[in-house]
């Protein structure tokens, strides 16, 4: 075995009960990537950055194959895939988490930040509520609120009136 560096020589009796003198080699210090030359620390034989390569030439090469086990492990957990992929969307559309969407839902008190409704009123949960133009999370809105904030392109002026106009139909 290899102990910071150093090779060890292991007795191993195979299968047919002849005594191998054999040569193993166990890495359990730095390694450095043949690829780059960073050193790095792993089970794997280059860095996280050219694995992931690796891994990139592989899928297009491969695209066939790749496609299969991704639909193989899409089918064997439903539930992680599920989770992923709501987590996935929160991240990269608004910059939050999971957490942050429950925190931010207990905080409402469960409900819309508008009208208070615990049900969303659409499918699924409430709705992320965020500015267009800075793309900074407000709360969440029940499906209604959010369409009615949406229809009036997010401008105080026409809530405004439409607030006057519903006052003024009593």
């Amino acid at each position: 075995m290899v102990i910071c560096g150093i090779l060890v020589e292991v007795t191993k009796r195979h299968p047919n009960s002849v005594d191998l003198r054999m040569l193993y080699m166990y890495r359990t210090c730095m390694k450095i990537c043949p690829k780059c030359g960073c050193k790095h620390d792993g089970t794997q034989s280059r860095c996280r950055p050219c694995y992931a390569e690796w891994g990139r030439r592989w899928r297009k090469t491969h695209r066939k194959r790749s496609r299969e086990i991704v639909a193989k492990w899409q089918r064997l957990h439903p539930e992680q895939l599920k989770a992923r992929s709501r987590s996935n969307h929160l991240r990269k559309t608004y910059g939050i988490t999971v957490e942050e969407y429950d925190l931010m839902l207990s905080n409402q008190s469960g409900g819309c930040a508008v009208c208070g409704i615990k049900t969303p009123g659409g499918p699924g949960r409430m709705m992320v509520d965020h500015h267009h133009a800075s793309g900074k999370v407000r709360g969440l809105l029940c499906c209604n609120c959010n369409f009615v904030i949406g229809h009036c392109l997010e401008n105080k002026e026409i809530l405004r009136k439409a607030i006057s106009y519903l006052e003024g139909g009593k």
